[in-house]
């Protein structure tokens, strides 16, 4: 019986939602258009901190490569055992 009258509740809000959507279409409208100029805006955010992020990121690489070619390796002592 619990399972019927889930699917039965989802069918009703299926329905109602629809009606509702046809009926305040202009204001379902603007709230899609808000959401994907919001969506743009954080999806770019995410986009330009990522790229920011890969050139530091590739700088410092270079810099750890420039650093490892100038230094010379370590000397290993040999000791005696007299």
């Amino acid at each position: 019986m619990g399972k019927a009258l889930i699917i039965l509740l989802g069918l009703i809000f299926i329905v109602v939602g629809v009606l509702l959507i046809v009926k305040w279409a202009p204001a379902v409208l603007v709230v899609i258009e808000a959401g994907i100029a919001l969506g743009l805006v954080i999806v770019g955010l995410g986009m330009l901190a990522f790229g920011i992020s890969e050139i530091r990121s590739a700088a410092e690489e270079q810099r750890l490569a420039a650093e490892a070619e100038a230094t010379p390796p370590p000397a290993e002592s040999k000791q005696g055992g007299g």
